[in-house]
Parts: C-alpha cells; structure tokens; sequence
C-alpha cells in the first residue's frame, strides 16, 4: 500500500516514444508497450523492436534509441490496444492507404468489439514524412 500511495504522488508509471523529425532523418526513444512503425515499400520496420516493455517510465525505465532514418514514407505510432488486437497485414494494408484521415479512422476501428467498446486504450497517430 505504502508503494502505490508512493508512486501516486511521483505520478505514476506510462510508455512513451519520443520522435525527432529533422534534417531529412527520423530518430528517438521509447519504453513500454506501445510501437512506431515506418511504413516504407508495402512493408515496415519496427522501430521500437529494441525497446524494453518493463520497467515504464516512473520506475526506472531507460528508454532504447532507435534511429537515424531516412524521414520518407509513412509512420504509425499506437498503444498496445491496436497492436495486441489487430492483425498486421490488415493494418499495414489500411495504414498505407492514399488518404490519411479515413485510413486513421479504420485503423481505429480495428480492434472494436462488437458492443462499439475496446478491449484495451487505444491511441494512435498516422504521419506522413516527406525529406525537405
């Protein structure tokens, strides 16, 4: 009890990417359970393969750099409520799709139960890169 109450006043535990998108590359870091995929060539690449899923941010965490890249293609970044529940080639499919917001909203919509509920958090961004 003394641990929770702890770690609830220091704020918590979370998994995090950071990303830096500059001169023509992409880097960063991540830690936990969520995953940034470069979509390049019908296919991806998993940046944050090499991350550690435990310890989380606010208990020790140390975040794993990945990176440089080339800043081209596509990036999809989410929590572990659509990777653990949507299957890749379906996603990598909908994810390279020519218009960005309606492949976000059907990304979305991958793990939705049949009640219109998730079955775990669900965040999730789609950029396009372009090398300027």
């Amino acid at each position: 009890m003394e641990s929770e109450q702890a770690m609830y006043c220091l704020g918590g535990q979370a998994a995090c990417i950071i990303l830096e998108i500059a001169n023509h590359t992409i880097q960063g870091a991540s830690v936990g359970d969520s995953e940034c995929w470069w979509l390049v060539d019908g296919g991806f690449v998993d940046l944050t393969a090499g991350q550690t899923h435990k310890p989380l941010l606010g208990d020790g965490a140390m975040p794993v750099a990945f990176g440089p890249f080339p800043a081209v293609g596509r990036l999809l970044l989410a929590t572990d409520g659509l990777f653990n529940y949507a299957d890749i080639d379906h996603m990598i499919e909908i994810a390279s799709g020519s218009d960005i917001e309606e492949a976000a909203r059907r990304l979305a919509d991958l793990p939705r139960l049949p009640n219109g509920e998730w079955p775990d958090d669900l965040g999730l961004i789609l950029a396009d890169l372009e090398s300027s």
